[in-house]
């Protein structure tokens, strides 16, 4: 049963980290309209999407080609660690 609550865990983490780059936006989902955010709490939500996204990575596989896609995950794009994530996963895809 350990393997279905580490997917559950990284779902849950996935789905974090796609609230928390919204919310570095300003939106609260990917379709409304962005709200004024402070540059300070922007770079804090990211880092926060971040780490989510790193921990669903560590506890299960994550598809290049949806995390790509994902609307949600937009706002990460233009930042290095975004870079950096992908590579990390296409590593572990290779293993």
């Amino acid at each position: 049963n350990e393997p279905a609550a580490s997917e559950a865990a990284g779902r849950a983490h996935y789905n974090l980290a796609c609230i928390y780059a919204l919310a570095s936006v300003g939106k609260d989902g990917p379709t409304t309209e962005a709200k004024p955010v402070d540059l300070a709490d922007a770079a804090r939500l990211r880092e926060v999407a971040f780490r989510h996204l790193r921990q669903a990575a560590a506890l299960g596989p994550l598809d290049i080609a949806l995390l790509a896609k994902d609307a949600d995950l937009v706002p990460l794009h233009e930042d290095p660690r975004w870079r950096e994530i992908l590579g990390a996963i296409g590593e572990a895809e290779t293993k």
